[in-house]
């Protein structure tokens, strides 16, 4: 149920492409989320673009510029990886480009209001009623 809510509430950014008469912010949008790591001046100058141009279009139809949308993606993977219980929590902050644990707390807890370590205990707890409930079936 929790991670249902979390999910609605993270819905992606939506666009308002009011005023933007080309397709690049949402071509960016779809490379950033592939790559994360994809250095914006490079994909500017493939684009014959400005890297200013790149930022205030990005905004204007994203509502966030590149940096902020590039972390809100950083911050979503990271918080997939900790309901998946994939490694600890220091491990998952260093694949998914936190310069720390603390860093990746800060920002899992701005989208989804708790701490990588509220969610584990959280997952851990449904796993443990789901575990008790199939035990209580075949009883």
């Amino acid at each position: 149920e929790a991670v249902a809510m979390v999910l609605s509430l993270m819905q992606p950014i939506r666009s308002n492409s009011i005023g933007c008469s080309t397709s690049w912010p949402h071509e960016l949008a779809a490379v950033l989320q592939s790559n994360p790591d994809l250095r914006l001046r490079d994909w500017a100058r493939f684009h014959s673009l400005a890297d200013e141009t790149v930022s205030r279009g990005f905004q204007k139809a994203f509502g966030a510029p590149p940096s902020a949308f590039r972390a809100q993606l950083r911050a979503r993977r990271a918080w997939r990886m900790v309901m998946g219980d994939r490694g600890s929590l220091c491990e998952i902050a260093a694949q998914t480009g936190f310069c720390d644990q603390a860093h990746m707390t800060r920002e899992v807890r701005a989208i989804t209001g708790r701490t990588p370590g509220q969610w584990r205990r959280h997952v851990k707890l449904i796993q443990d009623d789901n575990t008790e409930a199939q035990a209580f079936s075949y009883a």
